[in-house]
């Protein structure tokens, strides 16, 4: 894995959850190591083929919609590079 592929977020849900987004070949993986999430969300996998939308929001966050109508938002550091990065990605 190349260290353009892990980006610093924080998944904004019930509080700003810190960790690590990986994207990897076939999907985005986000990682945190806060024990008082649940364990559904510290290691949640989102295959793009199971990804409705990566949308850009206000204030460095993104929306990732899936395609079974949950959302999650992050505040990305390197937004742009990560929206780049995913894009080239998604369209293989």
């Amino acid at each position: 894995m190349k260290l353009k592929d892990v980006y610093n977020v924080s998944l904004c849900k019930n509080g700003i959850l810190g960790g690590l987004l990986y994207v990897k070949e076939a999907e985005l993986i986000y990682c945190t190591n806060k024990l008082t999430v649940p364990e559904t969300i510290r290691r949640l996998h989102m295959p793009y083929k199971k990804i409705k939308s990566i949308e850009k929001s206000p204030f460095h966050t993104i929306v990732i919609t899936l395609k079974e109508g949950k959302s999650y938002r992050f505040l990305v550091f390197s937004r742009e590079k990560f929206m780049n990065r995913v894009s080239d990605l998604i369209k293989g």
